[in-house]
């Protein structure tokens, strides 16, 4: 068990293979020293404390050892050993710093990414170039799907599909929006669902919504419980005939006409005054350009308005 130092606590036959393990773990030291002198241009005090420590330890195991060693019937096994920790050891940690470093460009690109979408100063500019699209339908002698204020100044066009699921992920987004802003909004919905025939799921679940709806607020909570958890199981245990459900087909293929003739053919999408919401942006994004928006389309129309706080990035802070 004799040894000075470090060797006082680790038997003769331990004591071989960290003799070869410090003397190999010196090349880790020379090289992190000529990437902090040659490639960061920068020192870094903690790795230069640890070469230290490893240089300290190696310098013990070799001038305190006290036992003889037959170079010539030695075992090449302990510096088998070493070179095999080493040769895992290095690679292990180069690809440990290669992965924080994209860890570290991902998050920046992200922030930049977050800082562009939210900027209204870029947004509302663009958003006034885009092409216009009418969102009446001809030959409709009423829309059923829609609810707010019908002479308000911003109208959400929603195309949806009952059993999208990007739809559903959107709805609570819309919901709040049409909350928060009450009587600035109206908000009309397209089904895109096919309308040759009433077989399937997503023409049903359609007509189904607009069956009842007597009155908007009917429509809305229908299509509010139905986003909250679109069961087809659940719907199927209604067992509605669908003789109930044959006089909607005529709405239905009126919508998913509007929206092929306006060459909108995926569901989600949002039109803001029959503007496209731009499809590089999240839909989600959304609510944080409509408080923008309205101040925009109030000034405009040359109307005083109290306005409204915005989640948006100022030009200033991108």
């Amino acid at each position: 068990m004799g040894q000075a130092g470090l060797w006082l606590i680790v038997p003769v036959e331990i004591s071989k293979y960290l003799y070869f393990a410090h003397c190999i773990a010196l090349l880790g030291t020379i090289y992190t020293i000529y990437l902090q002198a040659y490639v960061i241009n920068k020192w870094c005090p903690l790795c230069l404390g640890i070469s230290g420590a490893i240089w300290v330890q190696a310098g013990l195991s070799i001038f305190t050892i006290n036992y003889p060693i037959d170079w010539h019937n030695y075992s090449g096994y302990p510096i088998f050993l070493s070179l095999l920790l080493i040769s895992i050891a290095f690679p292990l940690a180069f690809y440990i710093r290669m992965a924080i470093h994209q860890t570290n460009e991902i998050e920046s690109l992200e922030i930049n990414n977050v800082q562009y979408r939210r900027n209204y100063h870029l947004f509302i500019p663009w958003f006034y170039e885009q092409p216009y699209v009418n969102t009446q339908i001809n030959g409709a002698p009423f829309d059923i799907a829609t609810n707010g204020n019908m002479g308000a100044p911003l109208e959400i066009t929603v195309l949806t599909n009952p059993l999208c699921e990007a739809c559903k992920k959107l709805h609570p987004t819309l919901k709040d929006l049409a909350e928060k802003y009450g009587e600035d909004l109206k908000m009309t919905w397209r089904f895109y669902v096919p309308t040759e025939t009433l077989n399937d799921p997503r023409t049903m679940i359609a007509a189904w919504l607009l069956q009842t709806s007597d009155s908007n607020i009917n429509f809305q909570n229908k299509l509010d419980n139905w986003y909250d958890n679109p069961s087809l199981s659940a719907f199927d245990r209604l067992r509605i005939p669908i003789v109930d459900l044959k006089p909607i087909i005529p709405i239905l293929k009126l919508h998913r006409t509007w929206c092929e003739e306006n060459n909108l053919r995926m569901t989600p999408m949002v039109l803001l005054n029959g503007r496209a919401f731009p499809f590089w942006y999240q839909l989600q994004d959304i609510k944080y350009f409509i408080g923008p928006l309205l101040e925009a389309i109030y000034a405009r129309n040359g109307i005083m308005h109290q306005g409204y706080p915005t989640n948006g990035v100022m030009l200033a802070d991108t």
